[in-house]
Parts: C-alpha cells; sequence; structure tokens
C-alpha cells in the first residue's frame, strides 16, 4: 500500500501547526524536524512572498537548532536535513530525500506543512503533486481556514516579533491592501486552484473555530482511513499574542476587502456564517 503524503497548506494562523504536532505523535506517522519546508513557494511565488521566505532561510542557518534539536534528533540528522531543504529549492531529488524512510523511519503518513502553500499557483500545486505521486506517494491536502479578520490580525501579530501588539494594529489598515495578505485570506480563490488539481476526496477542509473537538478527529480518522488517532484539544501551540481591540472603522475597512471571502464560504461551508466572528457584519 502507497503511503500517504499530506500537504498541510494552511492557512496561516488556522491550526496547522496544532494539527501537526497532534499527528506527529502518532507511531505511524513521520515528518521531517521542520514543519514548514517552504520549497515550492521559492520555486512559484518569491515574487508574492519573498520577504517572508527570506527570512524562513536566514532561519536555517542560525545556530540555534543544536538547543531546538535536543531530545528530537540528532544534530547533524538536522543540519543534513537543512542541507537538503536548500537543495530542495532546486532539485526534485533532494525534497525526497527529506522524507525517505532511511531518514525517518518506517511510516504510513508523511508531508509538508507549509502554509503558504496556499499562495502557489495551479502549475505549482500541480508539480508539487507530480513529485510526490511519481516518488510512489498518495497525495491529499488538508486545508484549514479561520474568519478571514481574525486570521489577518493574528498573522500581523505572529510577523512583527516585537512589540507585536503595537505594530500589528498600526499596520492593519496599511496591511489589508499588501498582495501578500490579500491572498492568504482569499480562501475562495485557493480552494478554485486546489480543486483544480485535486480531486474532492483528496481534500480536506477544515474549520479553526471547529477545530478542538471529537467532531474534528472523526473527520481526519475518516479521510486519512486511520483507526486510533487521539488529539490533545486542550493543547495549544504557536499562539500569537493578544492583540489591541480593533476600531469600527479599522473592521469596517477589513470587512470590504474579505466581503467575498465571507459570502463564497457562507455558501460552500454554512456554518461558518455563525462561526466566524465577523460573518454576520460582512453578510449584511
Amino acid at each position: 500500500m502507497k503511503p500517504t503524503f499530506i500537504f498541510g497548506i494552511g492557512a496561516q494562523k488556522a491550526g496547522t501547526t496544532w494539527l501537526h504536532d497532534q499527528l506527529r505523535r502518532h507511531p505511524r506517522f513521520a515528518f521531517p524536524f521542520h514543519k514548514e519546508l517552504h520549497v515550492f513557494n521559492v520555486r512559484y511565488c518569491r515574487d508574492l512572498c519573498g520577504q517572508f521566505l527570506d527570512r524562513r532561510v536566514l532561519s536555517l542557518l542560525k545556530n540555534d537548532y543544536a538547543e531546538r534539536a535536543a531530545g528530537t534528533k540528532k544534530l547533524e540528522e538536522v543540519d543534513e536535513e537543512i542541507g537538503l531543504i536548500i537543495r530542495a529549492f532546486v532539485y526534485d531529488e533532494d525534497y525526497l530525500k527529506i522524507f525517505a524512510p532511511s531518514r525517518l523511519g518506517q511510516y504510513a503518513f508523511t508531508g509538508d506543512f507549509s502554509t503558504l502553500y496556499t499562495l502557489l499557483p495551479v502549475e505549482g500545486l500541480q508539480r508539487m503533486r507530480d513529485v510526490v505521486e511519481g516518488a510512489g506517494y498518495a497525495p491529499c491536502v488538508i486545508f484549514l481556514m479561520r474568519d478571514p479578520i481574525t486570521r489577518y490580525y493574528s498573522a500581523l501579530r505572529m510577523l512583527d516579533t516585537t512589540e507585536a501588539t503595537e505594530k500589528a494594529f498600526a499596520r492593519f489598515t496599511p496591511s489589508l491592501e499588501r498582495p501578500f495578505h490579500r491572498a492568504n485570506g482569499a480562501y475562495d480563490e485557493i480552494i478554485e486552484r486546489l480543486e483544480t488539481v485535486f480531486a474532492p476526496d483528496e481534500i480536506l477542509y477544515g474549520l479553526y473555530e471547529n477545530l478542538f473537538n471529537d467532531a474534528f478527529a472523526a473527520r481526519v480518522r475518516e479521510f486519512l482511513t486511520i483507526k486510533h488517532l487521539p488529539m490533545h484539544y486542550a493543547k495549544r501551540v504557536n499562539v500569537s499574542r493578544d492583540g489591541s481591540p480593533l476600531t469600527e472603522e479599522m473592521v469596517e475597512a477589513a470587512v470590504d476587502v474579505y466581503r467575498p471571502v465571507y459570502a463564497y464560504c457562507a455558501e460552500r461551508f454554512p456554518e461558518t456564517a455563525e462561526l466566524w466572528p465577523y460573518a454576520k457584519r460582512a453578510l449584511a
């Protein structure tokens, strides 16, 4: 039976880190040390997320992985993986070596949880699929969504590591029109591209607001055809710091930008009309 390759593509700040953390604890799953590889972002949408990718590549070269790897992997294995990631920006064979059983051990499930894969054009998604499928994997996608305005504000707070609350609040309205941020929250466009490349039964959609419960765990088990998959709902990972409350003017500006996304999702995923905090205002 083919091993399953999971692309956990985002959205950014919608629960992918939590889900990855849950899956990696199961003995049938094996993932690289680095959760987000962003290999196909480097290849296909560097113009859209170049600044983020530059910081990502620089982070790979930092010396603090010795401490972070303690108890997880030997330092030389982490160093090897960093080299493979950098070479994988160009070579498919090095991308596949990152997931080799000789490195990770035997597994039924592996994957690449790079949240910015939501930004890939159709040709990037197709190449991503072709690479792993050609290597004998069965590819699938997990796409998690969150209230667009809430997600956007959380992402701003995450990206500003110093004085995040104050910076994110000041940047909230000016950054709404930035292509990087708009594309991250354009779920309607992301889904259209995904469904051009992947069949309906190869995609699992989830909502952050309805993620931490038995119902979602059951959907994951059914999607991956695995009988036992315990999840710890109380644990949170990679949580952004709280921000200052948004003003009415800021909310109105964001609603204007994301209104089409709220409308699309209300039709495609009707529960969003109740679950998403700003949906009623956007749909009014």
